[in-house]
């Protein structure tokens, strides 16, 4: 009984795959007319001009020159970690408050230029001082014109100050032109 059930499995397993391989009725692909995207696609892709979205190379190598000018100039000048030694800074503002610190660095680094800003938590409070004068004698001309631009209670302190401070980088980011605007 056994080989029979076995032998009447067998012969419907090799029916069954016969007849589902192929024959008339196998699956046709059949052809789909484009839909609307595709003839949008198609339709954009006539009228594509690649050229206006590459900028001359000449722009861009131009570009990039101007770019990094400024930083490289910076390492190829500074040869020597900046070095500390005993002098005076100036004393501008002394504050409890971050965002009024913050403000205040920010204001001087665009007034006075020329000279580092620093902002010192010595906790509770942040002292806003600028400059790295190796003597007193040489800070009081900023002195005088810190209170003349509005800091009455500005005073030379003795600090560590940087003797051979680094260059500065320009402070406005160096933006290359996008030449499709010009189009």
């Amino acid at each position: 009984m056994k080989k029979i059930a076995a032998g009447f499995m067998l012969v419907a397993a090799t029916a069954l795959t016969c007849a589902g391989c192929g024959g008339e009725n196998a699956t046709t692909k059949t052809e789909t007319p484009p839909s609307d995207f595709n003839l949008f696609i198609a339709e954009g892709e006539k009228g594509f001009n690649s050229s206006i979205y590459n900028p001359e190379f000449d722009v861009v190598v131009n570009q990039k020159k101007s770019l990094y000018t400024a930083i490289e100039s910076a390492a190829v000048s500074t040869v020597a970690l900046p070095e500390t030694i005993p002098g005076f800074r100036i004393q501008v503002v002394l504050t409890q408050e971050i965002t009024q610190a913050k403000a205040i660095r920010d204001s001087l680094s665009n007034k006075f230029q020329d000279d580092y800003v620093y902002v010192v938590y010595d906790a509770p409070t942040y002292k806003i001082r600028i400059g790295n004068y190796p003597d007193r004698s040489s800070a009081s001309p900023l002195l005088k014109q810190l209170i003349r631009s509005g800091y009455p209670d500005a005073w030379i302190v003795p600090d560590n100050v940087l003797k051979n401070p680094p260059p500065r980088l320009p402070d406005q980011p160096i933006e290359p032109q996008n030449p499709l605007q010009k189009r």
